[in-house]
């Protein structure tokens, strides 16, 4: 395993206080338009911190748009927040028992409006398929079986995965990474439960594991399959460069941010330039930790290397509870055209 050259640096400034947050973002992104969709917990209530309570709200920020905005102000469950290929819509699931077995998955607009149920279970991933260019979104059912179906007609559905446990049944609140590639060949999941992070080949071929164990694990959303997951120590990221367990990797010291505790929900965004990630200022082990979670944006280099970038004027709301577990999914762009795929 190589070690990333240059730690990934990111500007440290609240955000609350920053006088033009999208201008900021823009400069990073080279005027790349930016939507970003998380849930913010509202108040500290036990177990809530998983977003299996109804004290969340839905956020939403938008360079072109209204900036940082409620897309549902109603508190509920709006568990792992995601967008669908063109950001035009949201995907979430509403699940209060914490046990992804009877949650259910709901659509709604980028502008709040259409709410609607698609299914029951949890849903993981979003994709565009590039035959008829239709949105589906993948789904979870009990601890293993996800289902690919079509967001508007849900006859158009089918399994694509059942071979092994995904989510353990004696921690159920472990979380579904499942992604798939563009083509929805592979996908990257914790197959076997934590801290097993591997690939799989759809529908239900095989699977294998990474030599590294850790944890939210995603995949760069063309059909490279380079996937990187968290490492135990919370503090780093590794990155496979191809769709081979025995690619070569590189592991990126995300310390450097100025941060000296926990980072968490490192992704790929629509852009493989780019990833999104939050952070926190105090100890984990302090709940009060999640009050002070911000939403971080990092530019990886053409190496894989990790460049100084800038923060979103969205998520630090000084508040109990707010940010965590906030599920983010940030296209760098609205509409296809203006992806810059990798």
């Amino acid at each position: 395993m190589r070690n990333c050259p240059v730690t990934l640096l990111i500007t440290l400034l609240p955000a609350l206080l920053l006088a033009n947050p999208a201008a900021d973002v823009l400069a990073v992104t080279g005027g790349k338009r930016v939507r970003v969709v998380w849930m913010q917990n509202q108040d500290w209530h036990g177990k809530d911190w998983a977003g299996d309570g109804q004290y969340n709200k839905l956020v939403a920020f938008d360079t072109h748009d209204r900036g940082e905005r409620y897309v549902l102000a109603a508190t509920n469950s709006y568990r792992k927040p995601l967008l669908t290929h063109d950001a035009d819509r949201i995907v979430f699931t509403n699940d209060v028992n914490w046990d992804y077995r009877d949650g259910n998955a709901y659509v709604v607009n980028w502008d709040g409006t259409g709410i609607r149920r698609i299914a029951a279970g949890f849903a993981v991933c979003t994709w565009k398929s590039p035959a008829n260019h239709l949105d589906y979104v993948y789904i979870m059912r009990g601890n293993a079986s996800v289902y690919r179906m079509q967001i508007d007609d849900t006859t158009d559905q089918a399994l694509v995965y059942n071979l092994n446990t995904i989510v353990g049944t004696t921690s159920p609140h472990v979380r579904a990474y499942f992604q798939v590639s563009a083509d929805g060949t592979h996908a990257a999941d914790q197959f076997g439960g934590w801290p097993n992070v591997g690939l799989a080949v759809l529908p239900n071929v095989s699977y294998a594991l990474f030599p590294t164990g850790g944890c939210e694990i995603t995949m760069t959303r063309d059909n490279s399959c380079r996937v990187m997951h968290r490492n135990t120590d919370h503090f780093s990221v590794t990155v496979y460069d191809s769709g081979s367990v025995s690619s070569p990797s590189h592991r990126i010291n995300l310390t450097g941010i100025g941060l000296t505790h926990d980072i968490d929900m490192p992704r790929w965004t629509n852009d493989n330039s780019f990833i999104t990630m939050c952070a926190y200022g105090k100890e984990v082990s302090d709940n009060n930790d999640h009050n002070h979670a911000q939403i971080y944006l990092g530019k990886v280099s053409e190496r894989g290397q990790c460049g100084a970038e800038a923060i979103p004027g969205a998520a630090d709301h000084r508040r109990p509870g707010a940010g965590h577990e906030h599920r983010h999914d940030c296209p760098v762009a609205q509409r296809r055209r203006d992806l810059a795929r990798g």
